[in-house]
């Protein structure tokens, strides 16, 4: 089952022909944190969601906001 963060994350890397785990490398984060990232319920470390944003060119809070919509 896919979430609004993960299907962000997705079309990200869909768009700017990129793999997640060049999106990982880019965000200097494991590619296996950032696989935990995107499941469903997974409580992730703000430090990371900061440097994917980063990475993305997006503010954080963008990225917060989505995660914090799998909770709801």
């Amino acid at each position: 089952m896919s979430n609004e963060f993960d299907k962000y994350i997705r079309q990200y890397c869909h768009q700017h022909k990129i793999t997640l785990e060049k999106l990982a490398e880019t965000a200097g984060i494991a590619r296996g944190t950032l696989y935990r990232l995107l499941s469903e319920r997974s409580c992730p470390k703000v430090p990371y969601i900061m440097r994917l944003a980063q990475a993305m060119g997006v503010h954080h809070m963008v990225l917060l906001r989505l995660k914090w919509s799998d909770f709801d």
